[in-house]
């Protein structure tokens, strides 16, 4: 079926550098419509009678528009219309049933009627594919011929636009800029993420603003599905039946939710199970999920150094892999393992071993021995080296992993049974040295100073990054901090030179001060490490200084310092996160000094 456009009207398509399909001179519309329906890929066609011009193109009004012609006043347009009814008896249908098909054509590799060229099936009809720019909404709808697919655009839309680059990402969630936002647009510090294999749906762990979000396919607004009560979330895991596993670090010290469609949200185990003996009847510090076909649950306790599996309806877990509550570098220990998979074709589990900077491979149901196939050679940024690993993914066919190599800011590639791997994401130096925010210029002396700032709601912490050329062998970075009521709170302090981090335990994830020298002249309160993820900027240990001092002089305070080695004329990036609460009664300062 034809439908024609009135007088005065031609096609232009949505890209007016492509050609017609076929142009000729004919004598009236008819005949122009005649050829088009010679011509399976034709969707539309302009005639002009003055001109006796016939133009036919594979595109329609979702690639074009009918626009009125001034200069042709007896141009018009045809349409071939379309339902899916033209397609009902023959499409994956055996070739004989599209023989002779204006519709569709046989596919010779399946030997089954098919869309023609152009176009792509919609679950009712052969829809025209889209140009560069058009919006899209699944795999197909771009021209695949123009190398276009459905990528994800910086405006929160999914549009067709070139194939990206192997090793240059795309993003799918969150601003393109790396601004944060709490809204339905943006992510805020995400952790854990799990891409369903069943219906392709993103869930992503929010660990800066506590919450667990899903992002439909093709879609780049997320959806909250939960955050009321969430402290340290950690992990999230979505099975076949569509119920999604979550873990949290810090609540009742370690605990799963579980979201099954259509019923209120369960959590186990019971409160006060979790506890820091690391029993199997909790989940002290749980971090990672993954869940098999029949509902086991497999968590990893990372301050624990174990896995364990909780089958359906049990009140206690079975250890799977490390020793409760001891951490160790031999196949039978585990030190802070993180994020998991689960190769259940093939019964095994892998495990981001994160401290022991290696991927381990544990056979379900053996005897709790690991096999390292990633990394075990030292943290570090070569090849065969790994540096604090978090997350693990291994290939349908089990022979490939690829592996968030966290602290050198890389994904690797790596093949089992290899010596080494390849970065397909991040730094090839292993090393990404960008700061976490824009950094200002600086010479020796003050970095920062802050006299009776405004309080803060912690742990609201704040960015401060300088770059800074030696002038001498070494330097020292100090903070000097007195505040009372009240405290200072400092976290993931970096230098870096090149790919060189110079700073020692800057997240104070030692859980100690190595690496830094205290000095302190405070009547009260000195500062000291503090464990609680909540609190830090990111992991699990900060700084917290509520130095209190009643002298009246301004030089009284705590001085926490490291000094590093440098190279006269070099280039060094510093960073540091920094917050503040319940300001101020008496003189409050902050003075950061690099000297």
């Amino acid at each position: 079926m034809i439908k024609t456009s009135a007088l005065g009207y031609q096609f232009i398509p949505i890209d007016i550098s492509r050609p017609p399909l076929f142009a000729c001179t004919t004598k009236d519309l008819l005949y122009c419509a005649d050829e088009c329906n010679k011509r399976i890929t034709c969707r539309t066609f302009d005639f002009d009678a003055d001109s006796l011009q016939c133009r036919l193109w594979e595109m329609d009004t979702t690639t074009g528009s009918i626009i009125a012609s001034p200069s042709k006043p007896r141009s018009s347009v045809g349409s071939v219309q379309l339902s899916p009814n033209n397609y009902v008896n023959s499409h994956n249908q055996s070739c004989n049933h599209c023989d002779q098909s204006r519709y569709e054509i046989c596919n010779v590799n399946s030997s089954t009627c098919q869309c023609p060229p152009f176009t792509y099936w919609n679950n009712g009809m052969c829809m025209t594919q889209l140009f560069q720019g058009q919006l899209c909404s699944n795999t197909y709808v771009c021209r695949t011929d123009l190398n276009l697919s459905c990528q994800p655009s910086c405006d929160f839309t999914y549009r067709c636009s070139a194939s990206p680059t192997a090793g240059i990402g795309v993003t799918v969630a969150g601003f393109c800029n790396g601004s944060t936002d709490a809204g339905t647009l943006g992510v805020m510090g995400p952790w854990g993420i799990y891409v369903s294999s069943f219906d392709g749906i993103l869930y992503v762990t929010n660990y800066d603003v506590p919450r667990f979000q899903s992002f439909l396919p093709f879609s780049r607004i997320g959806s909250t599905i939960l955050s009321n009560g969430l402290s340290s979330p950690e992990d999230v895991f979505a099975d076949s039946s569509h119920n999604i596993y979550m873990s949290e670090y810090t609540i009742n010290q370690g605990i799963m939710y579980i979201q099954r469609p259509g019923m209120n949200l369960t959590s186990f185990p019971a409160m006060g199970q979790s506890d820091s003996s690391c029993s199997l009847t909790g989940l002290k510090s749980v971090d990672g999920v993954v869940v098999d076909r029949v509902g086991n649950i497999y968590a990893s306790l990372s301050i624990c150094s174990m896995i364990v599996k909780w089958a359906p309806n049990s009140t206690a877990g079975i250890l799977v892999a490390g020793n409760p509550g001891y951490y160790g570098t031999d196949s039978n220990s585990l030190d802070w393992p993180r994020f998991m998979h689960l190769d259940e074709d093939r019964a095994a589990l892998y495990v981001a071993d994160s401290y022991n900077n290696r991927i381990q491979k544990f056979i379900i149901g053996s005897n709790g021995t690991g096999i390292t196939v990633a990394g075990g050679n030292g943290a570090g940024t070569n090849l065969n080296q790994l540096s604090r690993p978090s997350g693990v993914w291994v290939t349908r066919n089990g022979q490939t992993l690829y592996i968030a190599d966290s602290n050198n800011n890389r994904v690797m590639r790596w093949n089992l049974g290899d010596t080494q791997g390849s970065v397909v994401a991040g730094s090839a130096s292993g090393v990404a040295v960008a700061p976490p925010c824009p950094p200002q210029s600086v010479s020796n002396g003050t970095l920062l100073y802050l006299m009776n700032p405004t309080s803060s709601i912690y742990p609201n912490y704040t960015c401060y990054a300088y770059t800074w050329t030696a002038t001498a062998s070494s330097a020292t970075l100090s903070f000097f901090f007195r505040h009372d009521p009240g405290g200072w709170m400092l976290d993931n302090v970096s230098a870096y030179y090149g790919t060189t981090q110079k700073i020692i335990n800057g997240g104070f994830e030692a859980g100690s001060l190595t690496g830094w020298n205290y000095t302190g002249y405070c009547s009260d309160n000195t500062g000291q490490i503090y464990s609680g993820s909540s609190y830090a900027k990111s992991g699990s240990w900060y700084y917290y200084d509520p130095c209190s001092t009643y002298s009246g002089s301004n030089s009284s305070g705590d001085t926490l310092s490291q000094t590093f080695s440098t190279i006269a004329g070099g280039t060094y990036t510093i960073s540091f996160w920094l917050t503040n609460y319940y300001c101020c009664n008496h003189t409050e300062i902050a003075n950061i000094t690099l000297i």
